[in-house]
């Protein structure tokens, strides 16, 4: 979750506050809920404990969907 809050912040130009991160994990909830993500829970040997997230197929058709508008928060970003 906290690489995704980075990555908004970066590719978005999103400013936040550091206590804005548990919005994050709330959405990837959300999210996995509504079967759009699936966590894939650390192994229990590996050193690494990050959760992983996958977007399942059901995301990726939503994905597809609103490809137009991702794109213009995309350009809009970077004309900032």
């Amino acid at each position: 979750g906290y690489n995704i809050w980075q990555s908004l912040k970066g590719k978005f130009y999103i400013y936040l506050n550091d206590c804005d991160v548990r919005n994050v994990y709330h959405h990837l909830k959300e999210l996995r809920e509504m079967e759009f993500l699936e966590k894939l829970e650390p192994d229990e040997s590996a050193e690494d404990t990050r959760s992983l997230y996958l977007i399942t197929e059901k995301g990726r058709g939503m994905q597809i969907k609103y490809e137009p508008y991702l794109k213009i928060l995309q350009r809009k970003a970077l004309s900032l």
